[in-house]
């Protein structure tokens, strides 16, 4: 059922014209999902192709086809220069910031954008911060908790030997040094 449901929802957003994919070079993030509004229910995050802005899609508390999803609210404007973006716990282990990478800067600068506590229009998330540099050596990224420690660990695909890296999230939100030193989780070809 949840295949089905996510399969609508990239349907139906292609449609209205929003980006269902990371973006050139990236890994296909799609339509994220994530519960943004705080309320218990997974909303659909989007980039709309027309103007680039960031918008989410919150869930009405009912499945019933495109009654689902509400219509879209804005929470950011100008991501032209993301070409990957999705959501993840990196600011607290309750609330999913925005992530999305800057491919024009510093070689892929990483950004967090910490959620604010609350679900407002272009207030729901804060000013960026950057967690890492050179990250378009990856041609792919994800975000997940690893080692249920509550906190998003970075896992990411180095591009030209295909191997397999986890940054591990440091336990706490500075900058820089949130995510640990790159740990291999496999090499190219590991079955």
């Amino acid at each position: 059922m949840r295949r089905l449901t996510a399969l609508l929802c990239t349907a139906a957003l292609a449609a209205a014209g929003v980006l269902v994919t990371g973006g050139p070079a990236a890994a296909g993030t799609g339509a994220v999902s994530r519960d943004i509004t705080l309320d218990g229910r997974n909303d659909i995050f989007t980039r709309r192709t027309s103007d680039q802005v960031t918008m989410v899609y919150t869930h009405s508390g009912k499945f019933n086809g495109q009654q689902t999803f509400r219509p879209g609210t804005i929470v950011g404007i100008n991501a032209s220069g993301l070409n990957w973006f999705g959501l993840a716990r990196i600011s607290s282990r309750t609330m999913p910031d925005l992530i999305g990478r800057w491919h024009t800067v510093d070689g892929g600068n990483l950004k967090v954008y910490p959620h604010s506590g609350q679900f407002d229009g272009t207030r729901t998330f804060q000013a960026p911060i950057s967690v890492g540099l050179g990250a378009n050596i990856h041609n792919m990224l994800q975000f997940q908790d690893l080692n249920n420690d509550g906190w998003d660990d970075q896992i990411a695909r180095e591009a030209a030997t295909g191997n397999l890296y986890v940054y591990y999230h440091s336990g706490r939100f500075d900058g820089f040094n949130t995510f640990k030193p790159r740990v291999l989780l496999g090499t190219a070809g590991a079955g």
